[in-house]
């Protein structure tokens, strides 16, 4: 990816194969749509340049907390991922803090802290493992629109063809951001 003097990218590139061309069309494009939004700026190298609203840096995106055994988990918190994070997972409480999203911890450069956790996000485009059923969440394309470069239209309003029907977690609280896996009902396997 080609960065412009402020780190927001401007120029990228997505090889594939020709044999894949020829298989799941699917699951193709929806590796092709994960991709590019990592070119578009979802990912631990961009994470630094995101900008606010008056165009400076945008302070706290990725917070760090220790976990019970020691780790270190990275969630992201900004506005706009919050507003769709708490509507998404009926968090409609304002007086309740919000944590942030927390990023895959697992996983190599290519994989850890460039993606969205699994255990929270489930089939989200954005997780470091894409199904031919995954789908955009309003939650990444609000952390797009975070990184100060890009705004996002839908003219439905609602989620549609291109970030489909995103279900994961959907109004199982706050708990479901914080708590085990172990903790959740029943149609949440973690592995």
């Amino acid at each position: 990816c080609q960065r412009d003097q402020f780190g927001r990218p401007i120029a990228g590139q997505v090889n594939v194969g020709p044999k894949h061309l020829e298989e799941n069309v699917r699951l193709l494009r929806q590796v092709l749509l994960h991709e590019i939004t990592h070119v578009l700026g979802f990912d631990t190298d961009s994470f630094p340049s995101y900008r606010d609203e008056e165009g400076a840096i945008r302070s706290n995106l990725v917070k760090e907390t220790k976990t019970a055994d020691g780790g270190t988990r990275r969630l992201i918190s900004a506005p706009r991922t919050e507003l769709y994070a708490r509507q998404h997972f009926g968090i409609f409480d304002e007086t309740v803090s919000f944590p942030g999203i927390e990023l895959e911890d697992d996983g190599g450069r290519g994989t850890q802290h460039s993606h969205w956790e699994r255990r929270i996000m489930g089939s989200e485009i954005m997780t470091g493992t894409v199904s031919q059923n995954a789908a955009y969440s309003r939650i990444s394309l609000a952390l797009l629109e975070d990184s100060g470069w890009y705004k996002v239209y839908n003219s439905s309003g609602t989620e549609g063809p291109l970030h489909g029907k995103f279900e994961w977690g959907k109004n199982q609280g706050l708990g479901f951001l914080t708590e085990e896996c172990s903790s959740r009902g029943r149609g949440y396997k973690c592995d």
